[in-house]
Order: structure tokens, then C-alpha cells, then sequence
């Protein structure tokens, strides 16, 4: 499979998380905290990907339950023409709010808060004119986010963006964020799986040692030892989309690594 430059930088970016000591562990994952990252938009080029590849049911369940919980087409209708309507000021910010319905008393709020379209008309040489900042609250970065890449990609921008300049960047700004060892084999179907474990190991051994190493160890046998759904699910991604594509080297060097 080919895949897109997004989700070859998005998998970059998931292999720095991976290798970098975080604030904090929490049983499988890794907490990090006021973090960014952004993607030029000529690289925002789509998902090869589909919901099957990330855990999800093969239909647009995953699609739908973004839109319920986020689509708010008249707030982005508003931000665009807004800016639209200042094409001769000097600068412009204007922010829209993700949310499209109330959540539950005991949720902690939406993950995605809001999106802002931050424009100037002639900034100085080498800094963007355009960009498209998001404001997260909190998210998983392995399934979680690249699910919301894909509603980005086929939902939100084609509404937001229709009519105005081409944006420079994407820019993501997360008050909290964090890796989980469960969902590597969506992070293994684009990244090398044994270059990106070697990497770990030297990196961040810890979160290798008592979450990683153990992980990929049940995934590299067929039978799938879990009763919990999810983990299930990420057993059947390993087997389906990873193990396949790894040579006789590239396993015998993995179940080294696993090795207690």
C-alpha cells in the first residue's frame, strides 16, 4: 500500500512521541502535555487508510459519530465568510467551536475544542500568511486522531476552506495528549515495525519494557489470548495488515527484542 504524505508525517510524529520520556506513565500510556504539531497543507493529501485499518467497522459508523458530536456546518460557514468578508484587512483571527451536541455529566468535555483560520496579509519573509490552527482539550494520538484526520480531510475542510486561499499549514495545539501501546499496529501499518521497536527500545526503554515488548509478544502469536474487545481488535489489525509484510529477519529480530 501507498501511503500519503500525511500519514508519513503523522507517523513520524508518532515515532518521536514513542522514543521521547513523557510527563508521565499511566499503566499502557504515555502523558504528554502542551504539545504541537503541524503539517504543511500541500502535505495534508488524504488517508490511504480506511476505518477497518484503525480498529473501526468497514462503513462510515466512525464518520457518522464525528458529525454528531462535531459538525456545526453553520459555525464553520460563519469563520469562512467572516474571513472572507475581511479579504482587504491587514489581519485577520477567526475561531469556530467544535460540538455539535451536549455531552454526558461524566464526560470531561469535547476533544477537539475549536478551529481557527488565522490570516495577515503580508507577514514577514519566511512565516506563513495562512494557517489553520485546532485546539485540542485531549486525545489518544494512535486512533483516536488519525480517525480525526480522516474527518478533517473529507468533512470539515471542504466546508471551511471552500472559497478562501490555499492554507500554508496545519497546526495542531494539544493541551494533552497521549501514546498508547494498544494502538501501535495502526502506527506499524505505515512505520517499519522493526526499526520503529529498536528505536523505543534505545529511546525510551521503560515504556518499551513494561508495555511494548509485552504487547508485541502476543501479537506475534496467532492465537489471540485477549477478552477485552479492543485489544482483540488490535490483535486482528497485527495479524491482518503488520505480520504479513514482515520478513523472516524482520521476525526473528522482533522476537528477540521480546524476549524477557
Amino acid at each position: 500500500m501507498q501511503h500519503t504524505k500525511l500519514e508519513e508525517r503523522w507517523a513520524d510524529w508518532v515515532q518521536e512521541l514513542a522514543c521521547t520520556k513523557p510527563e508521565a506513565y499511566v499503566q499502557i500510556r504515555k502523558i504528554f502535555r502542551d504539545i504541537q504539531w503541524e503539517v504543511p497543507f500541500e502535505d495534508f493529501d488524504g488517508l490511504s487508510l480506511k476505518p477497518e485499518n484503525l480498529g473501526y467497522a468497514p462503513n462510515d459508523s466512525k464518520m457518522r459519530q464525528l458529525k454528531r458530536n462535531y459538525l456545526s456546518i453553520p459555525e464553520l460557514e460563519k469563520a469562512r465568510d467572516t474571513l472572507i468578508d475581511r479579504a482587504s484587512k491587514q489581519q485577520s483571527c477567526i475561531t469556530a467551536r467544535f460540538g455539535n451536541m451536549e455531552k454526558e455529566s461524566r464526560s470531561q468535555g469535547f476533544c477537539m475544542q475549536t478551529i481557527t483560520l488565522n490570516h495577515i496579509t503580508r507577514p514577514e519573509k519566511g512565516k506563513p500568511q495562512f494557517v489553520v490552527e485546532l485546539y485540542y482539550r485531549s486525545t489518544e494520538v494512535g486512533q483516536k486522531f488519525f480517525a480525526d484526520l480522516m474527518f478533517l480531510d473529507e468533512v470539515i475542510f471542504p466546508i471551511l476552506l471552500k472559497g478562501l486561499p490555499r492554507p500554508d499549514v496545519i497546526r495542531f495545539k494539544f493541551s494533552t495528549l497521549y501514546l498508547s501501546s494498544m494502538f501501535l499496529p495502526i502506527f506499524f501499518q505505515i512505520a517499519d515495525t522493526r526499526e520503529a521497536m529498536a528505536a523505543i527500545q534505545a529511546e525510551d526503554n521503560k515504556w518499551f519494557t513494561r508495555c511494548v515488548r509485552i504487547a508485541v509478544e502476543k501479537w506475534m502469536v496467532v492465537e489471540c489470548g485477549y477478552n477485552y474487545r479492543t485489544r482483540a481488535k488490535m490483535h486482528d489489525l497485527f495479524r491482518n495488515y503488520v505480520y504479513p509484510n514482515l520478513t523472516k529477519s524482520d521476525i526473528a529480530a522482533i522476537k528477540g527484542m521480546t524476549k524477557k
